[in-house]
C-alpha cells in the first residue's frame, strides 16, 4: 500500500460477528480501521503491546 492508497480497497478481515477490521502496517506503526455492524458488542479487552 502507498502512502496515499484508500484503505477501502484492502481486504477486510474478520474479527467478530459483526465486526470487521482493514489494515495497514508500515515499519514503525500500524493503523487498523474497524467497522461494526449496529448494534453489534465488542467486549472489553486489551492488547500487550499498547
Amino acid at each position: 500500500m502507498g502512502s496515499f492508497d484508500d484503505i477501502a480497497t484492502t481486504d477486510p478481515i474478520r474479527i467478530w460477528e459483526g465486526v470487521l477490521a482493514r489494515t495497514v502496517e508500515g515499519k514503525q506503526v500500524s493503523l487498523a480501521i474497524v467497522e461494526l455492524d449496529p448494534d453489534s458488542i465488542v467486549r472489553e479487552h486489551s492488547h500487550e503491546n499498547e
